[in-house]
């Protein structure tokens, strides 16, 4: 028997269909404690784009494998 994912919501805005496909993949991952602050939450869900984020001087490289669990930072 197979388990079915999670609905996908968004708080009634759209969401990026990179962060659409992140949450089908990591369904399994029990989502964060809610916030108790409306501004807080709204800054939780706010992740800058790869580029904005290379604007930034983050480096990204190619990781040896193909999860997307993989992610490390230095």
């Amino acid at each position: 028997m197979t388990r079915d994912p999670p609905p996908i919501t968004g708080d009634g805005l759209a969401l990026h269909p990179i962060d659409v496909c992140h949450r089908s993949l990591l369904h399994g991952t029990p989502p964060p404690p809610p916030s108790t602050s409306r501004k807080r939450q709204r800054e939780d869900e706010f992740v800058p784009s790869a580029t904005e984020l290379e604007q930034a001087g983050v480096h990204f490289s190619r990781s040896p494998t193909r999860s997307l669990r993989d992610i490390s930072f230095r």
